[in-house]
């Protein structure tokens, strides 16, 4: 498995990594019961979430910063999980790295790293993509913690082997509705993405739902332009945005967009700049 999964020193909690993801391809295949179906090309990046679990009589979701959710996806995977296996409890406390409608899957991560918890502390089998699933569309994936290739409404989930890309998300200090930006996406449509292409190294980075978000926020073009000229040899949205990616395969390139990229002074504009190498994030977890 490729996420870190940590015993605390206490010897009675796990402590999770719960990584955020970036799509690197993403297409739309059509609508099936009222769910959109895609396929895309996810992979984990170092930026994430730090979930930790112990062993309780009851269910209980926190977060140090004392934050809280309406509907919390965190909260649903415990309570399921511990149903599906009978178990009578988890306490789990989760730090936030994750920016929030950036299309990097902050909310499925921290699910994905209860389930991983909840099955470390008791000594569980791997949890199946038939419970994952329930608790969210992404939560497969996420829980997988590796680049992967997803279909259908998230339940079909494939290892797949990509290219080392190194590069950068570039985020605003706002985000994008998920809802809004499949809404908009069925409205006005949105470009093919070639995954088949992609994963061959003979089609280009495409995410179909990219139109629509720039339509909801025609600013977004300015995360785009910033990766152009910065030099990074692609550049496209993750998932339902806000967050952009510029990525290459190249490390001198890399290094010199990286550079340029820091020289714009992102910060004071509002735009928070993570890097990325997926090289690195799979030999470290390996």
């Amino acid at each position: 498995m490729y996420n870190i999964i940590m015993k605390s020193t206490v010897g009675d909690a796990a402590i999770i990594e719960a990584r955020a993801k970036i799509n690197l391809c993403l297409d739309i295949t059509g609508v099936s019961g009222g769910m959109h179906l895609i396929d895309t090309v996810i992979a984990p990046i170092g930026l994430c979430d730090t979930v930790t679990v112990k062993v309780s009589d009851t269910i209980r979701v926190a977060y140090t910063d004392g934050r809280r959710y309406q509907n919390d996806t965190a909260l649903k995977a415990a309570k399921l999980i511990c149903g599906a296996y009978g178990l009578k409890g988890a306490d789990i406390l989760i730090e936030k790295r994750i920016p929030e409608g950036a299309g990097m899957g902050g909310s499925s991560a921290d699910a994905a790293g209860v389930a991983r918890g909840i099955r470390e502390v008791y000594g569980l089998p791997d949890i199946p993509a038939s419970i994952l699933i329930r608790i969210g569309s992404d939560v497969p994936a996420m829980y997988a913690g590796r680049p992967v290739r997803v279909r259908g409404s998230g339940e079909e989930v494939t290892p797949v082997e990509i290219k080392r890309y190194m590069g950068a998300v570039v985020i605003p200090d706002y985000g994008i509705s998920t809802a809004e930006a499949y809404a908009t996406y069925d409205r006005i449509g949105g470009d093919k993405a070639d995954i088949d292409g992609f994963l061959k190294g003979d089609s280009p980075a495409a995410n179909a739902l990219q139109r629509a978000a720039l339509t909801i926020k025609p600013e977004l073009e300015v995360l785009l332009k910033i990766l152009k000229e910065a030099g990074f040899s692609q550049a496209v949205m993750t998932g339902s945005g806000s967050g952009f990616i510029g990525f290459t395969d190249c490390p001198g390139l890399y290094i010199k967009a990286k550079e340029q990229l820091e020289s714009f002074s992102l910060a004071d504009r509002g735009i928070r700049a993570v890097g990325f190498d997926t090289e690195r994030i799979c030999q470290r977890t390996n």
